[in-house]
């Protein structure tokens, strides 16, 4: 209940009694001022209109309205009275009439700034920004110092990619208010906006000196901070905020932003989690907890968090678009397409995402229709330096390598320090037989952040081919798959006749094959602490070392052996007149191409219904979904005695002749010198050349190749055919 004051008879002892406490900031006791007036006179325009006014500010915008109404009843011609009417009715929402009542005000007063002001304000909140911004203009004509219109109109300058005439207003408003802080502050954003990122710290900086205690600035400070990558100052700044505000999803999200800068994913995503407490439906802090488990690889948690903001927020691009990637690394192709179809419905000029749409049809063998996502991608942006790579290594797939070049060299103009596109012209050569500029290429794999984890912090140098001095040693190490570190294991002897002393560093699974090779002095597994040596260089750096050419592979026919004692310990060994023939249909499903290089079950078992020959399964492992599969085929499958490569070896040894696409087990057969059909799709490795049915890495490969993208029917057509031929002897 309100107190009515004492000692006060006449209304306009009331009211300016009532308007001192009102400017004093003490609301309710003015009001009391004005009912009192009121009750006497419930027609005073006056009191009317400063009562309504006070419940505006304390944001009683409908009781506001009524009283204002009710005001400008009784005083149809008072300008003041409009144009604060205007104002409740824009704090309502109800900008027409705010407009209307803004309009009515200019005409009794042409040159009342705070009507044109705030008709600026309502014109763009009806979205009519030139003719705000036109209104603002007119009141510095009036008033050039006017401090709103010069904040509204450099704001909406900034807005609208305007920086420079965005500076201008604020240098303007900083000279006539040096110690405004909101000057300060919107000029270091202005500053931020246009990069100049060092100017811009030393604007907030000044912003602080004038108010040490504003979140707001201390978090400007703290992006810039970041532009900067003085993460940890940043943070610095976040963590003050965040004290401060204890509640705010804002202050903690910013932290995690920049602990996952930082690298500090755990650390990040309890800030996240800690900000999804505060405010459980913070967009922000949701996605950017999905982004940071990604970043760690725990897809699964990452995805639940990409959906609960779909299901949260349908409209939600950024989700879909991540969820989509989480798909895609997961090489659930179908889902990722329908998460990027979704985003596409959203926004359909996002460049980005017809890109990955691309992506993903590319690697389900629809490369027409991933040109197309392409095309409309380069049409939305023409210099997207990545879908100009993207498209580049389609056609490098296509097999069409002047077209491809061309496209990476474009991206390579446009991003010149984009690595991938250098590391996609290295395989361009190397399919064509240009080894030694390949090789060159091939180096840049070592700065592409995605495969950035190959390399290590090495103390010593790479060897590059130099001579080795006495008594030095060199680290030779495994970079890649296993495929990889049995094909370029063959350059360890040609080390090792340079001279050195070789350390040699393999996966484990390879570990007791490669113990094999002869010279090397001591083999570890990756992972085990590394010996002392002088030189490192990875297995797959070592053809760049020798400038191998075509005509240099070291090819001996079988430069990995299998000890007699292993070999009469195989699980094969048991009397059969029959050929014995290993297969293997599917290589690694996690390998980028793997939808393109396996073959389908059901298609690739009708090769095992020759009846001429006894088929054993090399795949490992193998699945009862398999087993299930080849049931009525009599396969056999050593799988339970496979612990690592030396088992396979073993095995292979044992054969007559293996047949598989292209997987591990194609190289150790070629490693071995056993006879091996290779099946490749069309998009081929680089290693496998093109057009040629054999192969200068290994002399006991035959290449049966695809005629046409996805067509196996006609491989497995000509396998069968040659299996006749291979063993017409018996069949006679």
């Amino acid at each position: 209940m309100l107190t009515t004051p004492t000692g006060l008879t006449t209304p306009e002892q009331y009211l300016l009694q009532g308007q001192w406490l009102h400017e004093q900031g003490q609301l309710a006791d003015a009001q009391a001022c004005y009912i009192s007036i009121l009750q006497q006179n419930p027609q005073h325009a006056t009191a009317l209109h400063l009562f309504g006014i006070s419940l505006y500010q304390q944001q009683r915008y409908a009781e506001a309205a009524y009283l204002l109404q009710q005001a400008q009843q009784l005083s149809p011609d008072d300008s003041d009275l409009l144009s604060d009417q205007g104002l409740v009715l824009m704090a309502n929402g109800d900008y027409t009439s705010a407009l209307a009542c803004f309009d009515k005000a200019i005409a009794l007063v042409p040159t009342m700034c705070a009507a044109w002001n705030n008709r600026g304000v309502v014109l763009q909140h009806l979205q009519r920004q030139t003719e705000a911004n036109d209104c603002w203009l007119q009141v510095l004509l009036f008033k050039p110092d006017h401090k709103d219109a010069l904040l509204n109109l450099g704001l909406s300058y900034r807005q609208h990619d305007q920086a420079a005439a965005a500076l201008e207003l604020f240098g303007l408003l900083l000279q006539h208010y040096p110690t405004d802080v909101i000057g300060w502050r919107e000029m270091a954003k202005t500053l931020v906006q246009t990069g100049l990122y060092h100017q811009a710290l030393h604007y907030i900086e000044q912003a602080l000196l004038y108010a040490p205690d504003s979140n707001d600035c201390l978090t400007e400070q703290g992006l810039i901070l970041r532009h900067l990558q003085r993460y940890d100052e940043a943070l610095s700044c976040f963590e003050r905020v965040a004290e401060r505000q204890p509640q705010s999803a804002d202050a903690a999200n910013n932290c995690g932003v920049i602990l996952d800068d930082l690298k500090r994913y755990d650390a990040a995503q309890i800030w996240y989690q800690q900000g999804l407490q505060q405010e459980p439906e913070h967009l922000d802090a949701r996605f950017n907890l999905a982004v940071s488990l990604e970043k760690q690889g725990k897809y699964e948690q990452s995805l639940h968090h990409y959906q609960q903001l779909t299901e949260q927020h349908p409209d939600h691009v950024t989700a879909w678009h991540g969820m989509g990637g989480i798909f895609l690394q997961q090489r659930k192709l179908g889902q990722a397409l329908r998460c990027y179809r979704k985003g596409l419905m959203l926004s359909p000029d996002n460049a980005d995402l017809w890109h990955d749409c691309a992506i993903v049809l590319r690697d389900m063998q629809r490369h027409w229709l991933a040109f197309s996502c392409l095309w409309r991608a380069l049409q939305i942006r023409p210099h997207f330096a990545s879908a100009l790579n993207t498209h580049g290594m389609m056609l490098y797939e296509l097999h069409q390598f002047e077209d491809a070049e061309d496209d990476f060299q474009q991206a390579l103009a446009l991003a010149p320090d984009m690595v991938e596109i250098n590391w996609n012209r290295a395989h361009c050569q190397l399919i064509q037989g240009n080894l030694l500029l390949g090789w060159q290429l091939y180096e840049s794999r070592f700065q592409w952040p995605v495969l950035q984890s190959l390399q290590r912090q090495w103390q010593t140098p790479q060897w590059q081919g130099e001579p080795f001095l006495a008594g030095q040693t060199i680290l030779l190490y495994a970079e890649q798959g296993y495929g990889d570190t049995i094909q370029f294991c063959r350059y360890v002897s040609l080390v090792i006749q340079r001279g050195a002393r070789v350390i040699l560093e393999v996966q484990p699974a390879l570990c007791r094959l490669l113990a094999q090779l002869p010279g090397v002095e001591q083999l570890i597994a990756r992972g085990e602490p590394l010996p002392a040596h002088d030189w490192q260089c990875s297995l797959m750096s070592l053809p760049r070392a020798f400038a191998t050419t075509l005509n240099t592979i070291p090819n001996e026919q079988s430069y990995l052996k299998i000890a007699t004692t292993k070999r009469n310990k195989a699980p094969l060994a048991h009397v059969t007149a029959l050929p014995q023939i290993g297969f293997v249909y599917a290589g690694n499903p996690h390998h980028h191409n793997d939808r393109a290089r396996s073959i389908p079950l059901p298609l690739f078992q009708t090769l095992l219904t020759f009846p001429f020959a006894e088929f054993v399964c090399l795949q490992h492992p193998v699945t009862p979904a398999m087993k299930h599969s080849l049931s009525e085929l009599q396969v056999r499958y050593p799988d339970r005695a496979i612990q690592d490569f030396m088992d396979t070896a073993a095995i292979i040894a044992e054969l007559d002749l293996v047949i598989t696409v292209d997987s591990a087990v194609a190289h150790l057969a070629g490693a071995l010198g056993k006879e091996v059909w290779i099946l490749l799709a069309y998009n081929n490795d680089w290693r496998w050349l093109t057009e040629r049915a054999d192969t200068p890495w290994y002399r006991s490969a035959r290449l049966f190749r695809q005629p046409m993208l996805g067509d196996w029917q006609s491989v497995i057509s000509e396998v069968q055919q040659e299996l006749t031929h291979r063993f017409s002897e018996i069949l006679m």
